[in-house]
């Protein structure tokens, strides 16, 4: 399956939405298929794809593995991980049976970034992002000092990292709900001051 097919569906304004959150330079004045080639080639280029990977958590990461290798039911145990992966433009479901396949272009791009580097950066970005996902789902926003408090938990840098780690996440992955306590306006009881 190829990139190519989904991004066929977006309007040219979607394309460009699309670019800018990849970084790839894109003029609102070529073609549509223009567009699109400059998207696949951009989505396909290793060091892109390798800030966007390394954003993976643990269960994300196994899935791909295993639908890079063949398409994956997407049973109710899997679906919230597939539908990341599709979220992340890694893969999309097939129509007739709503398994999840990884496209072409990224099982390529995989094969030539997973090694021990990568495979360390995603650890901890995959780790931040779960934290991240936990605070989000339940409180809406993400305290950074409280994030910072569960991430430690298992990957034992210190804030600053993290907050280094935060940067090189992709805005439309990471969002917009870490915030400073302070700036938040409550104390470590959650009380507001």
């Amino acid at each position: 399956m190829k990139l190519e097919s989904r991004l066929n569906e977006y309007t040219k304004d979607d394309l460009l939405v699309l670019a800018d959150n990849f970084k790839i330079k894109l003029s609102s004045r070529l073609k549509k298929a223009e567009m699109i080639d400059k998207l696949v080639a951009g989505m396909s280029n290793p060091e892109i794809m390798r800030t966007r990977l390394a954003c993976l958590t643990d269960s994300e990461l196994a899935l791909l593995k295993k639908a890079i290798k063949s398409s994956q039911d997407t049973g109710i145990d899997r679906i919230m991980d597939s539908f990341q992966l599709y979220m992340y433009f890694l893969g999309e479901f097939e129509e007739e049976t709503d398994d999840l396949v990884i496209y072409d272009e990224i099982k390529e791009v995989y094969s030539k970034i997973e090694d021990e580097d990568f495979l360390l950066e995603r650890k901890k970005k995959g780790w931040f992002i779960k934290c991240l996902r936990f605070f989000r789902e339940y409180y809406g926003v993400a305290p950074l000092e409280v994030i910072y408090k569960l991430y430690h938990l298992k990957v034992k840098d210190s804030i600053k990292d993290m907050l280094g780690i935060i940067l090189e996440i992709p805005l439309d992955i990471r969002g917009c709900t870490v915030f400073p306590e302070d700036e938040l306006q409550v104390n470590e009881a959650g009380i507001d001051k």
